[in-house]
């Protein structure tokens, strides 16, 4: 019999401070100048009788390779979670601070992203310590 499948979740606030240059815009210079929503890192961390996996979420416009590599690192030094069993992805919003350095849309917000890192770090920590016993599965109905 398999060890049985378990899940955590975890979300934390990433939203930046007023001001921050938001992604997006192209070479147009946009400051942040007010909130509608807030900007969330939302984790899940699996795990069945082995390493444990994370799935990271953030709401930002891209992630680049460098400051993928720091999450992946971050995460493994505070969780233990395999640098390898860490994956990321972004929302795409272009309201979001600009986490890029792209030609023709300007130099990304370096400040920013340090400052939160800790914080999506943070999201896997909350769901690792959320981990419980699941069940997953399809439901299949025919017309």
């Amino acid at each position: 019999m398999s060890a049985p499948l378990k899940a955590g979740f975890g979300r934390t606030d990433i939203t930046p401070e007023l001001g921050v240059r938001l992604g997006g815009y192209g070479v147009e210079v946009h400051p942040g100048e007010g909130i509608h929503d807030r900007l969330q890192a939302t984790a899940m961390v699996l795990e069945q009788g082995g390493p444990l996996f994370a799935v990271i979420n953030l709401d930002w416009i891209c992630i680049e390779e460098e400051t993928f590599d720091r999450i992946r690192s971050g995460v493994n030094q505070r969780t233990g979670i395999p640098a390898m069993n860490v994956t990321v992805s972004a929302s795409h919003t272009h309201s979001g601070p600009n986490t890029l350095n792209f030609w023709g849309w300007g130099e990304r917000e370096n400040a920013y992203i340090d400052s939160v890192l800790p914080v999506v770090i943070r999201s896997v920590e909350l769901a690792k310590e959320n981990l419980c016993e699941v069940q997953a599965g399809f439901l299949l109905t025919q017309k």
